[in-house]
């Protein structure tokens, strides 16, 4: 099978060219799939031309006719895989290019080929990539790199392969995404084994000190003790809370009639004796509203919102938990007269790990991930969450969980 850079080469040139390089071929399925209609009209034509009587005087005009029908219909249907390569490159952020044994740019193909040979040079001019294919021309090996190119700085991953008669070909990728996101994991990997590593240093140290304690002193050992507990519960907090969002980013949600008035009065409920030890007055405003959505993580959601509130919330201070429906969207909201969030850290508080104030947050037993939790469940749903704060004297949180349905449960 001719490779890919060679369809386009001889699609885009009308040259041919003898072979092509082992660069990507999966752009050059169009050319094959347009290879069956090609069959099926030759075939026709030959079935007319056998059906023919070649003692019959129209015969030669059946004949021409059928002929005439071939030639129209392969015109036609030849031309159609170049515009398919085109739409296919285009749609994967891919370019394609031939470069002529001097550096010209002979055939290019995608959107991205113009940040290579921009207007009318038909020239490269990225250093990195001269040089890449320098390294090619020179050695006759595939080589591969990603280079920075655009006025808007993205990454590009390059694939240069020898071509015969001192031809190169080179598939180009824009890998801008991908690189973020492994970015992203590589934060990920480090922030989560930093805040694992606290509770087991305290762990560690506890254990240690309870040893030498026992039997000396029964008031620090307990003391240690129940500080050794306390780190094992946070250790299984940020564990649980990592499951849970391994789950939310990595698992389809499979959504159901949910009565969400139910499910945040569950959620209160289960936070009222935290709110109690805290020395916070907890209440809900609850009005009737049903959707289609996951009621565990509806209900994950809405208890991380609440904690979070009375975390931060000083004795005498309180929470007002409100769900309601508004232009058909279900919504919980969760006022409370706490510490407040700055305003550059209120986009900030959504992400992994982050903590306006960590030392306040790991007393109280925070894993950092309650909110970025929160985040998750709300786009399963359709919806998005939003906080609203000024410093000293509280924050609102609003948890959009889509639109309203009416086929939910009423249990």
């Amino acid at each position: 099978m001719v490779g890919a850079v060679g369809c386009l080469y001889l699609i885009v040139t009308g040259a041919p060219l003898s072979a092509a390089g082992p660069v990507i071929l999966v752009v050059a399925v169009a050319v094959v799939l347009h290879g069956r209609s090609l069959r099926q009209a030759r075939d026709e034509a030959i079935g007319i031309i056998e059906d023919e009587d070649p003692a019959d005087p129209d015969a030669t005009g059946g004949i021409a006719e059928a002929v005439r029908d071939r030639v129209s219909t392969e015109r036609l249907t030849s031309a159609r895989p170049a515009e398919d390569l085109r739409r296919t490159i285009e749609a994967a952020a891919m370019g394609l290019l031939i470069l002529a044994p001097d550096g010209r740019v002979a055939a290019s193909a995608g959107a991205i080929a113009d940040l290579v040979a921009p207007g009318t040079v038909p020239r490269m001019k990225n250093l990195e990539a001269l040089e890449l294919v320098e390294e090619v021309r020179t050695t006759g090996e595939v080589s591969s790199d990603t280079i920075i190119m655009g006025t808007r700085g993205r990454s590009y991953q390059w694939v240069v392969s020898p071509l015969e008669d001192g031809h190169l070909g080179a598939v180009i990728t824009d890998v801008t995404e991908l690189d973020r996101v492994q970015a992203m994991r590589r934060s990920f990997v480090i922030d989560a084994s930093h805040e694992l590593k606290t509770p087991i240093a305290s762990i560690q140290a506890g254990a240690g000190a309870l040893e030498l304690a026992i039997g000396k002193d029964d008031e620090k050992a307990r003391h240690f003790a129940r500080r050794m507990e306390e780190q094992a519960e946070r250790l299984g907090r940020i564990v649980t809370d990592l499951l849970d969002l391994s789950r939310l980013e990595s698992i389809p949600a499979q959504l159901e009639p949910v009565n969400l008035s139910s499910v945040v009065r569950v959620e209160v409920d289960a936070v009222r004796h935290e709110a109690t030890e805290a020395g916070v007055d907890l209440s809900e405003e609850v009005e009737e509203v049903q959707i289609s959505g996951v009621e565990g993580d509806a209900g994950l959601a809405v208890g991380n919102l609440l904690r979070n509130a009375i975390r931060y919330t000083p004795e005498g201070g309180s929470v007002v938990l409100r769900c309601f429906e508004r232009d058909g969207r279900a919504l919980v909201e969760v006022e409370d007269t706490g510490v407040g969030i700055p305003q550059s850290d209120q986009e900030l508080v959504f992400h992994r790990f982050h903590r306006v104030d960590a030392a306040r947050a790991r007393d109280t037993g925070g894993t950092g991930l309650g909110l970025s939790i929160v985040r998750h469940v709300a786009g399963v749903h359709g919806g998005s969450v939003s906080v609203s704060s000024v410093v000293g004297q509280g924050s609102t949180f609003t948890l959009d969980l889509g639109v309203v349905s009416t086929d939910a449960n009423s249990g």
